[in-house]
């Protein structure tokens, strides 16, 4: 076992601030600070810290990690980073990780910034345990990165749910995303389908994963052919391609493809009466888990957007890795 540590400090109101961490496919770790509620005899202001916040120690198993994504929670409300976060670092035994200063503005635009000269013996002097342990930095020294997570994604507690919340699909394992502001859609047949709202009115990101059934074409050739085929169904003047790609793999122990495209739609309804030209972006991973059988899973995020989304491979590449076939 080994110990995360770090500070996270705040300019806002009453509330909880979290970092969440994921290590491979496990449900993310919560660090927590601050209160969900007011009441008198909340602690706010840290006289060590010489403002809002407080230092966090939390034991881990040992193994690599990263910091996926942010949140704050007030009464009935949360709000989670929109962009994915992609911080890796390593818990060693017996030594303590130095995460770093997450630090919330007043507008919820969130910092990660290296403290140490301030936070480590901060840290020593308020957790015993520390003491004496070795302390390794997950960030450079001076690192500060600005608006880590882009901006946030607002819901009210049960109409979303947590980063990462789990969903069982048959005998896949599905993962939501690791970012904020997704909604569970209803959908026809065996399948999920999460969407969200993009960060103009008129974007928006879709992660859906579906069974189908699939009878031949297994073979390397004809496989990345089928799965074109079925990916490319549409091929009317509505959709103007870009580019695309389709890859055999096996990382996973049984075939997959790995198909990527960008296309212009030409057409995209956005509301009753607005139609407008916006980017499309997917990312797809079709599977035959099971030799034996003759069902495939498909894998899929999407992102409409106007001028392109930067963050899109990081968080499509996130979403499809945590869909999973029971322990495979």
């Amino acid at each position: 076992m080994g110990r995360v540590v770090g500070t996270i400090t705040y300019e806002s109101s009453i509330g909880e601030y979290r970092i969440g961490l994921v290590r491979s496919q496990q449900r993310p770790v919560l660090i927590r600070i601050g209160s969900l509620l007011w009441h008198p005899f909340v602690k706010m202001h840290d006289e060590d810290l010489k403002m809002r916040g407080e230092p966090f120690s939390m034991v881990l198993p040992a193994g690599d990690y990263r910091m996926a994504f942010w949140e704050v929670a007030q009464g009935q409300a949360r709000s989670t980073s929109r962009d994915p976060i992609d911080i890796s670092f390593r818990v060693d035994p017996g030594k303590a990780t130095y995460l770093g200063n997450l630090h919330f503005s007043a507008q919820w635009q969130v910092s990660l910034r290296d403290e140490a000269a301030r936070d480590v013996p901060i840290l020593r002097s308020r957790f015993p345990e520390l003491a004496d342990m070795p302390v390794a930095s997950a960030i450079e020294p001076g690192a500060e990165h600005p608006r880590i997570g882009g901006g946030y994604a607002g819901v009210l507690m049960g109409r979303g749910f947590d980063p990462g919340h789990p969903f069982r699909l048959g005998s896949l394992n599905v993962n939501a995303p690791l970012s904020g502001g997704w909604e569970r859609l209803r959908s026809v047949g065996p399948g999920i389908v999460l969407a969200r709202r993009g960060e103009a009115e008129e974007e928006s990101q879709v992660a859906h994963v579906a069974v189908v059934s699939w009878t031949g074409q297994r073979a390397r050739e004809d496989f990345i052919a089928a799965v074109r085929q079925r990916l490319e169904a549409d091929s009317s003047d509505r959709f103007l391609p870009i580019e695309s790609a389709a890859d055999y793999t096996e990382e996973r122990g049984y075939p997959c493809v790995r198909y990527r495209s960008a296309s212009q739609d030409t057409q995209a309804r956005v509301s009753a009466s607005k139609v407008t030209s916006l980017r499309l972006e997917m990312l797809s991973l079709v599977c035959l888990p099971s030799s034996t059988s003759d069902l495939a899973f498909i894998a899929s995020y999407t992102s409409r957007t106007a001028a392109g989304d930067p963050s899109f491979l990081l968080a499509a590449e996130s979403f499809i890795q945590g869909v999973r076939s029971q322990g495979r």
